[in-house]
Formats: structure tokens, C-alpha cells, sequence
């Protein structure tokens, strides 16, 4: 055999007259890993600001407290890139193997374009919205609800900081590989 190949033969059958060779990639007992890739995205990357920070003056004292301690709330020189959110977004699968095998896409955007609606993080602040084709069961659910486990699911990510604002499943959620928008 051609070393080029990587290929070792693992076994050999005859059935009436023919003989089958088994072929296994790689190594002997080795099954090939298929990294998940970075696709283009359906929807295209919009202007949003890395920097903007929610006006909370006149918020109550909650979100008050929580735009002065959530890191997406407040300005940071971090940046997330294209690469690390899909990383990140990758480990809030219900399965983890499956997901570092997905196919994800990424879309930067407004995090009120997002669907993020909390008084301390400004609609125009960058987010990263991550869906990735991997298994998601929610974690939290009404007390007696029956697990439902999704397909895929969506993940926004403040681009400043990394951290999680929302995550969502299902066939109404949005989806960064088809290009499905909740209300548009």
C-alpha cells in the first residue's frame, strides 16, 4: 500500500468467489476525528460598537448593580474573534464530541439585533450570535417539563468580553446557518 494514503488493512473476506478488503484510515483501531468547521454565516456581519456601554442612571437599582458588575456592561479591550466564539459557543452542547464536529457560523451584530434585552447591556454594544449543528437540551425548564432536546441551537456572546447573554433552541430561534430571524 501507499504510505501517502495513511491507510493500514484490517481484514479480508471472500464471498462467492469475491474478495472484500476492509480499510481503516489512519492507524490500526483508529477511527478519523472530524474537526467542526466555520462556515459563512446566511446573514452578513452589522455595525455595532465594542465599546458602547447601557445609560443606566435612571434604571433601577438592580440593573444598576448589574451594568456595573456584568462584563458586557462595561467597556474592556478584549475582542472575541470570529474563531473563539464559535469555540466558546461550541461547549454549550449537550454533547460536546458532536460539537467540536459541527459546522457553525457566526454573525457580529447589535445586541439589540441580537434579541438581547437587558437595561444593562446597550442595544448597540457588538455580540457575537454563534448557531452551531450540535444537540442542545436545556438545562433549566419548568418544574415537570419534559427535556426536549434540539438540533441545533444559537448562542450570543458579548464580542467585548466573552460572556454569555442568551442562549436559544428550537425551530422558532434564530439560526446563523439557515438565516431564520425571529420576525422578519
Amino acid at each position: 500500500m501507499k504510505r501517502a494514503l495513511a491507510t493500514s488493512l484490517t481484514a479480508t473476506t471472500v464471498i462467492g468467489g469475491v474478495v472484500l478488503i476492509a480499510v481503516a484510515a489512519g492507524q490500526p483501531g483508529h477511527t478519523p476525528h472530524r474537526t467542526g468547521r466555520i462556515v459563512a454565516a446566511a446573514l452578513p456581519d452589522r455595525a455595532c460598537d465594542f465599546d458602547a456601554v447601557a445609560d443606566v442612571s435612571s434604571a433601577n437599582a438592580t440593573a444598576r448593580e448589574l451594568a456595573r458588575t456584568n462584563p458586557a456592561a462595561t467597556v474592556t479591550a478584549a475582542r472575541l474573534d470570529r474563531a473563539a466564539a464559535v469555540a466558546q459557543a461550541r461547549t454549550a452542547s449537550s454533547d460536546p464530541a458532536q460539537a467540536a464536529a459541527a459546522d457553525a457560523a457566526a454573525v457580529l451584530a447589535p445586541a439589540q439585533w441580537a434579541g438581547v434585552d437587558f437595561s444593562y447591556v446597550a442595544p448597540t454594544r457588538c455580540t457575537w450570535i454563534v448557531t452551531v449543528a450540535a444537540t442542545f437540551t436545556p438545562q433549566h425548564r419548568p418544574s415537570g417539563a419534559t427535556a426536549t432536546t434540539y438540533s441545533s441551537y444559537t448562542l450570543v456572546l458579548d464580542a467585548a468580553s466573552g460572556s454569555g447573554e442568551e442562549v436559544v433552541a428550537g425551530p422558532n430561534a434564530l439560526n446563523m446557518l439557515t438565516g431564520f430571524v425571529p420576525g422578519q
